[in-house]
């Protein structure tokens, strides 16, 4: 509550600028919610790059439990509802951290506060328009906590428990940190491995627990893997994967918060703030450090490791140790954004400072004092430093800088307002450490200040970053254009790639319902349908752009169009104008032409093809069964169902020729004519065909992947049997209670 204060209190919103939360997710969790309460699950998206699926792009969290249950609670999805999704995940970030921290064996303080820093961490708070990323990561404390008894040699249904939950995260749709989380978890087995000096154990533990995961979320991986690879994320560049690496000059941002700017749209250093930011607090950080320094078992060992490979992985090309992730180990090589590699740190610094917050609980120890001495010795002199050195120096610079441009003077009053606090936070960490070693406060009194202390820190300099007073989701609204197009648009697409994303949002269609061609930026995007409409087609005058169906096209008032074939249809919103393309296509029609070609690039030569004529014509990839004349038009079909899974057309052929259906091709839909299955066929390079005889019928396409169903059924199995171990465990669990009680 305190940390999302400006949001529950006075009504503002988060992220500040929206991110990927507004702009990505709104729209797409609207789609599903919408017809999640008409008890349908959208298998596919009919609304974005003309069509593409949807469970099987993981982001969509479609199988996420959560995400479920409040899609069929509520009667309608807004923006607000999504923003107490994202906000109820930093309170499971607390309550999984405390659970996990109590199964190691913290004190209650001890894993209090790493509850606190972690639910509070800049990686987290920073991360916040990724809600995907939140919610796989808020998971991972929870199974490290039911895993954590299963090392230990206890009952299978831990580990059944711990695939579970590590399931559910994989569902909640962020592929890299599902990787990230997996990565975390071996190297977390092998600390206590080698702690233990037995491998034989844990290692079966971490295998079963790889294999009854993957079993619970084929129905989800399988789909999943079989778009990627159908997509332009099927291979990028090691260049592509180090975008937003953690650059050595940001390790700043660990001490000094704000010193590149306090929010994301002021932040003026290396980009980017988002993807950068880790600041857990000064205290924490000394916490963490005596957490290291004075806990001498594999816990702080491995917890460090785990920190410290997260602060060199994040790195990227500035050490080697990422370049050997992306070539070792699949799937590492299909994800960007290393700096995302400060989940390790926060998670594991975090979890230090709870170590060390039970070091500084307890009373110290004749034998422990010359080693907490050296560590107060040495905080002092950083202080010292901070104080005496670094600070005059900034100070300096901000009186050179008072008469430049009023930008960098801004800039430099946010630097050094920020070191300012920081030197105010290091030097009231030194004065908690002293006051332990020695004996000013009490116990009590030291574990309540130092609580304080950190909430003041963590709230002060990480809560700022999100909240605004600006409506993320004005973007969404043009209400005469929307009007406009629900009156006028029926099965037919429009087209927004035209800059008017600034005040249009790419993905408004999937909120109402629209199809269009193009959408916010997605790395699933099917490759063929991507490079058609950014290569292969040369532009609005081409023939092979009214073969998308786009009837409509919304620009901004002074759009300049690349041909004078479009008619103002719609002038009367403040901002856009809508323009109607009258040789678009219908997106199915019926053709009896058609032009045979032997494999996938003969079908684009012959589309690219200057006699080409997409409405009287189509391209098959298959020897066509039948051949006949043109048609001096294409015939329309009529929509009698346009769902997301399924959609009928009644054409009425006058002989022999073809359906086509201008959705993208896709494994796993079906045709059928007339209740008789049909030959679905690969139709003009990237859309669908299915032959149809004279006369009047209908066509249906469903889509039914064997990915899907055979996934579901394996998954569906692996989730009965777990738990089944699971109560069979909780049965045992009582029964031997019942005997220690008799």
């Amino acid at each position: 509550m305190l940390l999302f204060w400006p949001v529950v209190f006075e009504g503002q919103f988060v992220p500040r600028g929206g991110g990927d939360l507004v702009s990505f997710i709104y729209p797409r969790y609207a789609f599903v919610a919408h017809y999640v309460r008409q008890h349908t699950l959208p298998l596919w998206d009919p609304y974005l790059y003309g069509g593409q699926p949807y469970l099987a792009d993981v982001q969509s969290g479609l199988l996420y439990p959560i995400n479920l249950v409040a899609f069929a609670l509520f009667r309608t999805f807004d923006y607000r509802k999504l923003e107490w999704l994202a906000i109820i995940h930093y309170a499971l970030a607390g309550a999984f951290a405390y659970f996990w921290a109590r199964q190691l064996r913290f004190g209650r303080i001890g894993a209090f506060t790493a509850a606190l820093v972690w639910e509070c961490s800049g990686f987290l708070v920073a991360h916040l328009g990724h809600y995907n990323l939140i919610a796989v990561a808020v998971w991972i404390p929870l199974v490290l906590g039911l895993l954590q008894p299963a090392l230990e040699g206890r009952s299978l249904a831990w580990v059944a428990g711990a695939a579970m939950v590590l399931a559910v995260s994989t569902f909640a749709g962020h592929t890299q940190l599902s990787l990230y989380a997996g990565l975390l978890i071996a190297i977390y087995v092998a600390g206590f491995a080698l702690a233990m000096r037995s491998w034989r154990g844990p290692l079966q533990a971490l295998a079963i627990l790889a294999v009854w995961s993957v079993l619970l979320t084929v129905v989800q991986l399988w789909p999943g893997y079989q778009l990627t690879n159908l997509s332009v994320r099927a291979d990028i560049t090691y260049a592509d994967a180090t975008q937003f690496a953690l650059l050595p000059q940001k390790l700043i941002l660990f001490l000094v918060p704000h010193f590149y700017g306090q929010t994301p749209d002021n932040y003026w250093g290396p980009p980017s703030l988002t993807e950068n930011y880790g600041y857990l607090g000064i205290l924490p950080l000394a916490l963490a450090g005596l957490g290291l320094l004075m806990v001498r078992d594999w816990r702080a060992r491995t917890l460090g490791v785990i920190a410290g490979l997260g602060l060199l992985l994040s790195f990227a090309d500035w050490t080697p140790l990422h370049g050997w992730l992306f070539a070792l180990l699949p799937g590492f090589d299909k994800v960007r954004a290393p700096g995302r590699f400060l989940f390790f740190v926060d998670l594991g610094v975090a979890m230090l400072a709870g170590l060390g917050a039970d070091v500084l609980s307890r009373p110290l120890t004749a034998k422990r004092r010359p080693l907490f001495r050296l560590y107060l010795s040495g905080w002092a002199v950083l202080a010292a430093g901070l104080t005496l050195i670094a600070g005059p120096l900034v100070y300096l610079r901000l009186f050179e800088n008072r008469s430049q441009n009023q930008t960098l003077v801004d800039q430099m009053n946010v630097t050094t307002s920020s070191f300012a606090l920081m030197l105010v936070f290091m030097l009231a960490t030194l004065a908690l450490l002293a006051a332990y070693r020695y004996r000013w406060l009490r116990a009590r009194g030291l574990v309540s200040v130092m609580i304080v202390l950190i909430v003041v820190d963590l709230i002060g300099n990480n809560a700022v970053i999100n909240p605004t007073p600006n409506d993320p989701t004005s973007g969404f609204v043009h209400p005469p254009v929307v009007d406009f197009l629900q009156k006028n648009l029926g099965s037919a697409r429009i087209d927004t790639v035209t800059g008017v994303e600034d005040i249009w949002q790419p993905d408004a269609p999937a909120l109402y319902g629209f199809r269009s061609l193009w959408g916010l930026f997605d790395p699933l995007t099917l490759t063929d349908y991507y490079w058609l409409w950014k290569i292969q087609i040369p532009g609005r005058g081409s023939r092979l752009y009214d073969l998308l169906g786009a009837r409509y096209v919304l620009g901004h008032k002074n759009v300049v169009l690349d041909t004078a074939k479009f008619h103002l249809a719609f002038a009367g919103d403040s901002q856009i104008n809508v323009y109607e393309d009258p040789n678009a296509l219908p997106r199915a029609f019926f053709v009896t032409h058609a032009i045979a070609t032997p494999n996938h690039d003969a079908a684009l030569a012959a589309i690219k093809a200057k006699d080409f004529d997409p409405g009287t014509e189509v391209v098959l990839e298959t020897p066509p069964p039948t051949d006949g004349a043109k048609l001096s038009a294409p015939i329309a079909a009529t929509f009698l169902d346009d769902g997301p899974n399924t959609i009928v057309l009644h054409v009425n052929a006058p002989r022999d020729g073809y359906l086509v259906l201008a959705d993208p091709y896709y494994p796993g839909w079906q045709a059928s004519v007339d209740g008789k299955a049909a030959p679905l066929l690969r139709a003009d390079w990237t859309f669908r065909a299915v032959p149809v005889s004279a006369g009047t019928h209908q066509v249906t396409f469903k889509f039914r992947p064997t990915s899907l169903i055979v996934g579901g059924a394996v998954s569906g199995v692996a989730w009965l049997l777990a738990l089944a171990t699971v109560a069979f465990g909780l049965w045992q669990a009582v029964q031997r209670r019942k005997v220690q009680l008799s």
